[in-house]
C-alpha cells in the first residue's frame, strides 16, 4: 500500500486537507482530495495522512510508559479473531499523551514485540530439546562405563 508523493504533491495535499479542516468537511475529507489528486484513491491518502503527513503525529520513538500502555490496551480489547483496531488505539494515545502516533509505528512496535517472542519461546524450546539429548547421552555414558557397578540398571538405546 505504500505510495510516494512528490513534494508539490504533498503541499497540494496538506494544504486541501488544512483547507477541508478550516470549512468543516470532517466527513471523508479523502474522497475530495482524491478527486483533486486523481492518481491516487482515497484509502491511499487515507494512509499516507495518518502516517507520514497529519501535522499532529509525533515521530519520536516510543517511550516505555507508552508501550506499557500500548500492551495493556491491545490485551483488553484485541478482538476475539484477534483483530486489533489500530485507529481506536491511535485515538487513546492521544487522549492519554496528547499527541497521535503513526498507525505504522504502533503496527510496528506491537508485532515486532511479538516476534521476538516467539523467538525467544522457539529458543527455549530447542534449548530444552538439546539439554535433555545431552543429559540422556551423558547418563547412557556413565552406565556403559561403569556397567560392573550398576548391574540392575537396564540400557535404553
Amino acid at each position: 500500500m505504500r505510495i510516494r508523493l512528490s513534494d508539490e504533491e504533498k503541499d497540494i495535499f496538506s494544504n486541501g486537507m488544512e483547507e477541508l479542516r478550516q470549512i468543516g468537511n470532517g466527513r471523508d475529507p479523502f474522497v475530495k482530495m482524491a478527486e483533486i489528486l486523481p492518481q491516487f484513491n482515497a484509502r491511499q491518502l487515507c494512509y499516507y495522512w495518518r502516517n507520514y503527513l497529519d501535522p499532529e503525529l509525533c515521530h519520536h520513538e516510543l517511550d516505555e510508559e507508552e508501550k506499557q500502555l500500548i500492551d495493556n490496551w491491545i490485551s483488553l480489547n484485541k478482538s476475539e479473531n484477534e483483530m486489533i483496531e489500530w485507529n481506536n488505539l491511535r485515538q487513546y494515545l492521544k487522549n492519554q499523551f496528547g499527541y497521535l502516533r503513526s498507525e505504522n509505528m504502533l503496527r510496528k512496535y506491537w508485532y515486532s514485540k511479538q516476534r521476538r517472542q516467539t523467538i525467544k519461546t522457539n529458543q527455549i524450546f530447542l534449548l530444552k530439546i538439546v539439554l535433555n539429548s545431552v543429559i540422556t547421552n551423558i547418563i547412557n555414558y556413565m552406565i556403559r562405563k561403569f556397567r560392573s557397578f550398576f548391574p540392575f540398571i537396564i540400557l535404553r538405546n
